[in-house]
C-alpha cells in the first residue's frame, strides 16, 4: 500500500514536471516566432507587428511579414518537428535500448 503511494506521488511529480516543461517551451517557440518576425533588415516592433492585421496598417510591412517572415518562421517549426518526428521513428525502428520513454525523465 505504501509503495503504490510511493509510486503514484513520483508519477504525479513526473507528470507536472513534464507538463511545465511543455508549456515553457510553448511559450518560448511564441516568443522566438514573434522575434523572427519583427527582426530583419526592415525593423519592425512588437507594437507595429500586432498592428499589422489593423485597418491603418503600412502595406509594405503587411507584405513582408506575411510573405517573407512568416512563411520562413513556419518552415522552421514545421522542419524542427519533422525533424523530431523522423528521430523518434528512427530509435524505435532501429529498436535502439536509450529510446525508452522514461530514459531522460
Amino acid at each position: 500500500m505504501i509503495r503504490e503511494r510511493e509510486i503514484e506521488k513520483q508519477y504525479s511529480s513526473f507528470i507536472s514536471r513534464k507538463s511545465r516543461f511543455l508549456w515553457i517551451m510553448g511559450g518560448l517557440i511564441i516568443i522566438l516566432s514573434l522575434t523572427g518576425l519583427a527582426l530583419g533588415p526592415s525593423k519592425i516592433s512588437f507594437r507595429e507587428l500586432l498592428g499589422l492585421f489593423g485597418s491603418g496598417a503600412d502595406e509594405v510591412q503587411k507584405g513582408i511579414v506575411l510573405h517573407i517572415r512568416l512563411p520562413r518562421v513556419l518552415a522552421g517549426i514545421v522542419s524542427g518537428i519533422a525533424l523530431s518526428v523522423s528521430g523518434v521513428v528512427m530509435q524505435s525502428v532501429l529498436r535502439n535500448p536509450w529510446d525508452r520513454p522514461l530514459r531522460w525523465a
